[in-house]
């Protein structure tokens, strides 16, 4: 089998400084993060990121969950709605139906209605 070359590291000089061939550090410019939004957003670029939704409250008594289809859009104005009054979701479709009851003047339901709030 042959013997592998050396690599001859007795040719270099002792007083080599491998400090020498570190790179130079470039310092980032810092950068405002709202105004790159506000001029990204200008130039018509968007943000790719989804918006953050906050976390709205605790445990709550609603437990039965009702799937329906509606309107594009009317999910987020239900939120939009929800948090103008500063109440959850579920709580402003009952208000609503509450609404609607006493408008109607459904007194059965309506009677039904706080028996199942309550």
């Amino acid at each position: 089998m042959a013997e592998r070359a050396g690599l001859d590291l007795d040719d270099f000089d002792d007083e080599l400084d491998i400090a020498e061939f570190a790179g130079t550090k470039k310092s980032k410019p810092k950068v405002d993060k709202k105004e790159l939004s506000k001029v990204s957003e200008e130039a018509g670029f968007v943000s790719r990121q989804p918006n953050k939704r906050r976390r709205r409250g605790g445990r709550t008594p609603y437990t039965q969950q009702k799937n329906f289809k509606m309107r594009p859009e009317m999910p987020e104005l239900i939120v939009e709605i929800a948090d103008e009054i500063g109440v959850k979701d579920s709580e402003l479709i009952e208000l609503a139906i509450e609404a609607l009851l006493t408008k109607k003047k459904m007194k059965d339901q309506l009677n039904r209605y706080k028996e199942i709030t309550s």
